[in-house]
């Protein structure tokens, strides 16, 4: 196979896209990709010129296309990214052209600043959950798999940043790769965990699943921990929570904290860390 190229979709593409979809169809549930009506090239211009695309984005071996992936906002929520397809030609499936054309999608809604990115995906298409896992996104408890990821959030921390100034976020991801829904408890908080290693150097992250922000963040350097005592705090309620800072070396530290709307919270207090 050649090098695959990924570039965006262009309107001189609209037959290959077409052919791509007819090709492809029989592999999704139901009528299939096409709803039992082959797709030509028209319908494909149609098709595109009908939905708000983020992005389409092509991924071509030469002559070939062997896949595409979408990428739209969300209806929901202004913040939130959606990819409504990725699909690859069955002929090259397993041969990472899924893997590259997800990436494109995240690192695109990494660029646009984003905090988080959206896929659904249906019960019989389980293999495809440890590529969507490998990419950063999380299969939500009791959904009919619905998958979440949260770089875009965590690419606009700055100790995030620095990290990844150095080292490549998908190369040294580390992830258990198990076809289930993520279900993982941390100081009685449900959160999502994220981990790469390069060497001596790391970066942890921890989402909180209710509030949809970062809770906990570590690396070598400097460790951040928030804790919640309730989670799922009722409006109108008291709530606390816990602050734990770690560093390597003694220094200071100036910590703000301020709730969003609806939430009473403005603290600002000077802070001395003494490694010990």
């Amino acid at each position: 196979m050649q090098d695959l190229i990924i570039k965006p979709y262009s309107e001189e593409e609209a037959a290959a896209l077409a052919q791509h979809i007819n090709e492809s169809s029989h592999g999704w549930p139901g009528s299939g990709l096409t709803h039992g009506i082959e797709m030509d090239e028209e319908r494909a211009r149609e098709w595109f010129e009908s939905v708000n695309f983020i992005g389409l984005y092509m991924g071509w071996a030469g002559e070939r296309l062997l896949g595409f992936s979408s990428l739209t906002g969300s209806d929901k929520d202004s913040k939130v990214a959606y990819i409504p397809l990725l699909n690859v030609h069955p002929d090259y499936q397993g041969k990472g052209v899924g893997r590259k054309l997800l990436c494109k999608c995240v690192e695109e809604a990494i660029e646009k600043k984003f905090r988080r990115l959206d896929l659904h995906t249906w019960a019989a298409n389980l293999k495809a959950v440890p590529l969507y896992k490998k990419t950063g996104f999380f299969w939500k408890k009791d959904t009919s798999v619905h998958m979440v990821n949260y770089l875009p959030l965590i690419m606009q921390n700055s100790l995030a940043r620095d990290f990844f100034a150095e080292h490549d976020w998908f190369k040294c991801f580390v992830r258990e790769l198990k076809i289930a829904e993520d279900d993982e408890k941390w100081q009685g908080m449900q959160v999502y965990s994220y981990r790469w290693e390069a060497g001596d150097d790391f970066l942890e992250v921890k989402i909180d699943t209710e509030g949809e922000g970062i809770t906990s963040i570590s690396t070598p350097q400097l460790s951040i921990d928030c804790a919640v005592k309730n989670q799922r705090c009722p409006a109108g309620a008291p709530n606390s929570f816990v602050l734990k800072v770690s560093a390597d070396e003694d220094g200071e530290m100036l910590m703000k904290a301020q709730g969003e709307d609806g939430l009473d919270l403005v603290v600002e207090e000077g802070l001395h860390l003494s490694h010990s």
